[in-house]
């Protein structure tokens, strides 16, 4: 079932229920390819929380063909190609880099780590200290670390978007090779994964290269998100004390504005004429008119049933009150007057 979307954009289904868009482009000296599974920290239940991003980690770990990390890298790093990935809340990202000569190289290496993982047990007590001292990391960095206790406040530890994608030192610590397996085999079939490829490629070849090594016939229903539920707080305001030089802000609020919505579209202008930029409205004020902050971002964050609007900024203590009025401020004012055609 081809459908041309535009001109350059082709995308299809393959057999196994794998979608696939393409977009070739002859003046790109590269070829990316992105392979994402919907199995994301949102599908886990709380007892396995990090489950969904530590077999991400574990992918990288070896195959039955390249037995540890250090020959697979070598696969793609030989040829001077890069891969990697990342864990958002609802998804697990997969990529390759390579150059043109390399697609088939490289689509072979996407499913061979997909389809035919070791994950054996040495390996997996390896990876639980690399990922306690991510999460270590993580906890030093107050940017990151706020953002993650603002989502446990606003969802609370019941529901996945309240838990931190990297899990708990407990629950990590839990983890063994069955319950990796089991999350692999629920979630990791081609119906529940999509396939970008953009660059300097050919869709004949690109299309006989999917066929080859991701068709993979392998049904399963799919996955279901539990839907999120805000529960209304008596105290919209949570403070915390942490030993660090400044005080960092997380302003927000639910916008329900989802992937399909279509305010997401307003809500991303809004976001960027107050945070986007350093000509924007919250950024100019706190860091150029007022020289309080070095850095404050202001973003919509859409999932599939919900969204949200984030304003972060950090201060030093003196100038807690200032930053918190100047925000909301802002927020007045472009709730009650309307934005000029030239912003």
């Amino acid at each position: 079932n081809m459908k041309k979307q535009n001109k350059s954009v082709l995308s299809f289904t393959l057999s196994s229920g794998l979608k696939v868009a393409l977009k070739p482009n002859s003046e790109a000296k590269s070829v990316s390819i992105y392979l994402t599974v919907r199995a994301g920290p949102r599908y886990e239940q709380k007892e396995n929380s990090g489950l969904a991003h530590f077999l991400e980690h574990m992918l990288f770990e070896g195959t039955n063909r390249f037995p540890n990390a250090r020959e697979l890298a070598d696969y793609i790093e030989s040829v001077g190609g890069r891969s990697g990935a990342w864990t958002d809340k609802e998804y697990v990202t997969y990529y390759v880099k390579v150059l043109p000569e390399y697609v088939e190289k490289a689509v072979n290496y996407l499913s061979d780590i997909i389809f035919n993982s070791r994950l054996d047990e040495k390996n997996i007590e390896k990876e639980k200290r690399i990922v306690i001292e991510e999460m270590k990391r993580k906890i030093d960095n107050p940017e990151l670390e706020s953002l993650d206790l603002w989502m446990e406040y606003v969802w609370g530890k019941n529901q996945s978007l309240g838990r931190p994608t990297v899990g708990e030192i407990s629950t990590i610590n839990n983890l063994n090779k069955e319950k990796i397996i089991t999350y692999l085999k629920k979630f990791y079939f081609p119906s529940n994964m999509t396939v970008v490829i953009v660059g300097n490629f050919f869709e004949d070849e690109a299309k006989k290269y999917l066929k080859k090594y991701l068709n993979i016939d392998i049904r399963r229903d799919l996955p279901r998100l539990l839907p999120v539920k805000y529960i209304r707080k008596k105290n919209p305001i949570r403070f915390m004390n942490s030993n660090t030089e400044q005080v960092q802000i997380i302003f927000g609020f639910i916008t329900n504005a989802s992937y399909f919505n279509e305010d997401r579209f307003a809500l991303m202008l809004i976001a960027e004429i107050l945070g986007g930029s350093t000509t924007s409205r919250l950024f100019y004020e706190l860091i150029y008119e007022l020289g309080i902050a070095y850095t404050s971002v202001t973003y919509p964050w859409s999932f599939k049933d919900t969204g949200l609007f984030i304003t972060y900024t950090a201060v030093s203590q003196a100038n807690t009150h200032i930053a918190i009025s100047q925000i909301f401020k802002e927020i007045k004012k472009i709730k009650e007057e309307l934005i000029s055609d030239t912003e």
